[in-house]
């Protein structure tokens, strides 16, 4: 198939983050699958190499005041000459958007070149319940903003999914649910297509000695490791709660230190608290932990950062926010804590003073990334699923 795939958010290899992760990992499996892609990404985020997975088509992404425009796609007429050229230069037998954001130029520039090729809205979220919990926390927005933006997304992406295009995948069981309430879609006009992690080799205990070594950390010390991009509200809002309530509950016991990556997060050190920013091979560096800890009020759709812990075979605390739309079972695969309280410290210390147990959950945790969510799965499901809508619309074609 030639499939066409619209990047909103993110390019083939640029910003790095989970969702431009699971973005990547798409394509790649596409292509894997013998599938021609043609991306259309921000020009912002273009990088050389992308060339050399597939063919690029780049659109400029404007911003005013220092915000961009996503929301506003729709009215793009780059955007969306940029859309009629590729649909008259190039063939395209299915055309995939990440975000309802832009759904409506698709479709108008798919009539003006009288190409039918069906429409597929690749989520990674429900957008507009990410839009609801997340924009009140952007400090920079006006009341006003905060009022209506939510409200527009909703609305957006409710004429996204019912009429502009033919079907959605959604990233687990909850968020599928969600979408059909929200929305009222039929149970045929959705998919799940789960994220996940592309499967590595553990490292050894030597291994881990080693980069603990290199990285000045102690070969003794239990380490409680946190990742994610500090710019993103609910990952900042959960490395302050690491530096400023649960981290200090551990601080007369030398044994246990806290160690932080991530994009914008800044570099320090206090305490029983290292940050070391951002990290090139974040695999090896989640690696030299014993523990994952994500404790996380917000943010929907799957976090991303538990197929990392679980690749690495760690053993994951984790909220109930956390663990959302991953098959994981508590006491089996990971442990829930219900609130951010007691109940989380107490298990922080049950995994500290209990090796075994840390690796019973870890065993347990990385033969579910096997067994349900590693890239090889998961994509034979996407190509699966998008050549039975290439055959329908063949079908149609056929019968009208």
């Amino acid at each position: 198939m030639d499939i066409l795939s619209i990047a909103v958010h993110y390019g083939l290899s640029k910003p790095s983050g989970g969702g431009q992760n699971r973005y990547s990992h798409i394509i790649q499996e596409l292509r894997r699958h013998g599938n021609n892609v043609i991306v259309l990404e921000p020009e912002i985020f273009f990088d050389a190499s992308d060339q050399e997975r597939a063919k690029i088509y780049t659109y400029p992404r404007y911003s005013i005041f220092g915000r961009t425009l996503n929301l506003l796609k729709d009215f793009d007429i780059w955007f969306l000459g940029k859309l009629i050229q590729i649909f008259r230069s190039e063939h395209v037998d299915l055309i995939a958007i990440d975000s309802p954001y832009g759904a409506l130029a698709v479709r108008i520039a798919a009539k003006l070149t009288k190409n039918n090729a069906p429409v597929i809205y690749s989520s990674h979220n429900v957008e507009s319940s990410f839009t609801s919990e997340v924009t009140p926390q952007f400090a920079l927005l006006s009341h006003l903003e905060r009022k209506m933006i939510p409200q527009y997304v909703t609305a957006l992406e409710r004429l996204s999914t019912r009429h502009l295009v033919d079907h959605v995948t959604a990233v687990s069981d909850a968020d599928e649910r969600l979408f059909r309430r929200k929305y009222g879609l039929n149970k045929d006009k959705i998919t799940v297509i789960p994220s996940g992690c592309q499967l590595k080799t553990q490292l050894n205990q030597q291994a881990k000695k080693r980069l603990r070594a290199e990285m000045g950390l102690e070969p003794d010390s239990v380490i409680v490791v946190f990742h994610g991009t500090y710019s993103f509200p609910p990952n900042r809002e959960a490395i302050d709660t690491i530096t400023d309530y649960i981290a200090p509950k551990f601080e007369n016991d030398a044994s246990v230190l806290f160690v932080l990556y991530g994009s914008d997060v800044p570099k320090f050190e206090q305490a029983n608290v290292r940050s070391f920013g951002f990290v090139e091979d974040l695999h090896q560096a989640v690696s030299v932990a014993d523990i994952a800890l994500v404790p996380l009020r917000s943010g929907s759709g799957t976090k991303l950062k538990l197929f990392d812990y679980m690749n690495a075979g760690l053993p994951i605390i984790t909220t109930r926010k956390g663990i959302e739309g991953i098959r994981a079972k508590d006491k089996e695969h990971v442990i829930v804590a219900d609130n951010i309280d007691k109940e989380l410290i107490d298990s922080i210390k049950y995994l500290v003073y209990n090796r075994q147990e840390r690796e019973r959950l870890g065993l347990n945790a990385r033969r579910l990334a096997e067994d349900e969510y590693s890239w090889g799965i998961i994509g034979e499901k996407l190509d699966s699923t998008y050549r039975k809508l290439g055959k329908q619309r063949d079908r149609r074609q056929r019968t009208s």
